[in-house]
């Protein structure tokens, strides 16, 4: 079903986005919902949505922005993390108060001075990969082969943000950095 340069995934669709979720945050759950993608933004719908002709109406928008589709990878919204989060393996990144009031205001956060204070849960972690004998993380997005490239794509490094049991979206790890994804619509202010 087509709407308005937007459409509704089928099955084959789904389990793509079922394996990166899988992938990137070790999240084996079923969503019991249909999926609406329109250009790079996906969305949550209900499943009963093709029972209603959508043809003649003029819809913007439809459902729950769930997440951005980039480069075969996911980069969660804020009510996207808070769906997977509480059942995500790995790539979760937990801030502490001060943290989280720099991220809630738009900011980067420095993750080398974040991981020796703070938890990064990840399951890759007990295998030692993605982590350096000194507890620091490896930004993967940095390492290069011998013709310059970039080994592995940049948006597959994708973390949830969690603080205390609440999730607050999915920044990029770049450069011994978490970067903010915030909108700004959504940010805390300054003062």
């Amino acid at each position: 079903m087509i709407i308005a340069n937007a459409e509704v995934l089928n099955s084959k669709r789904i389990k793509e986005i079922a394996r990166m979720l899988q992938e990137q945050w070790g999240y084996t759950d079923a969503i019991e919902s249909g999926f609406l993608q329109k250009d790079n933004d996906v969305f949550l719908i209900t499943k009963d949505i093709g029972a209603i002709d959508l043809r003649k109406l003029n819809i913007n928008t439809l459902g729950l922005y769930f997440a951005e589709l980039r480069h075969n990878a996911l980069r969660l919204s804020i009510e996207g993390s808070q769906i997977i989060g509480p059942k995500a393996a790995k790539n979760v990144a937990e801030l502490n108060d001060e943290q989280i009031k720099q991220w809630l205001k738009g900011e980067d956060i420095e993750l080398i001075a974040a991981a020796a204070a703070d938890k990064i849960i990840n399951a890759a972690k007990k295998e030692n990969n993605g982590i350096k004998d000194d507890g620091k993380l490896k930004d993967s997005s940095s390492e290069i082969n011998n013709d310059g490239s970039n080994s592995s794509h940049e948006n597959k490094n994708f973390a949830i943000i969690k603080h205390n049991n609440d999730f607050f979206g999915c920044g990029r790890i770049k450069e011994g950095k978490l970067l903010n994804f915030v909108p700004k619509a959504r940010r805390l202010s300054n003062g």
